[in-house]
């Protein structure tokens, strides 16, 4: 008997290509070489945003992105058996890469004049992100270690 279609599936071959697309626009922004020297408390303290970092952010992980949603969306295409659950993984780790990339190119862009709030922003957003697993793992505590009963062999 023929499986009806998957509307998670149809969802996710429309929004792959999309996606993929999408990564290529951090490809196309400039690199800015930014140092700066300040005093914080009267300590001095040197403000930088490498270059190495910003081929990371703005090249590897669109690229990388790119890869990943590529093998998503053929595992989607041509894999027989379950394949929304093979292409999920893929496209999770698709969209990480794409979602970091364009989170750091923009946080770096809005304030590369002033790293200071740069670095209160990332790791302000970096703060909220964990509080928000734990609170996740909190709210769901009761079902993360229960055990199912595993049926006995015949």
């Amino acid at each position: 008997m023929p499986r009806p279609p998957c509307g998670l599936r149809r969802l996710f071959l429309l929004f792959i290509p999309v996606l993929a697309l999408l990564a290529l626009m951090p490809l196309t922004a400039a690199t800015h070489a930014v140092a700066y020297r300040t005093r914080i408390l009267g300590a001095d303290y040197l403000y930088s945003h490498p270059v190495v970092y910003q081929l990371f952010e703005i090249r590897y992980c669109p690229v990388a992105a790119m890869g990943l949603f590529a093998v998503s969306f053929l595992l989607l295409r041509f894999k027989r058996e379950e394949p929304v659950a093979w292409s999920k993984a893929f496209f999770a780790g698709g969209f990480g890469f794409l979602g970091f990339g364009f989170f750091r190119l923009v946080l770096f862009h809005a304030y590369r004049d002033n790293l200071v709030w740069f670095g209160f922003w990332e790791e302000l957003t970096e703060l909220m992100f964990i509080a928000s697993v734990a609170a996740v793992l909190w709210i769901f505590r009761a079902g993360l270690f229960t055990r199912k009963p595993v049926p006995a062999a015949e």
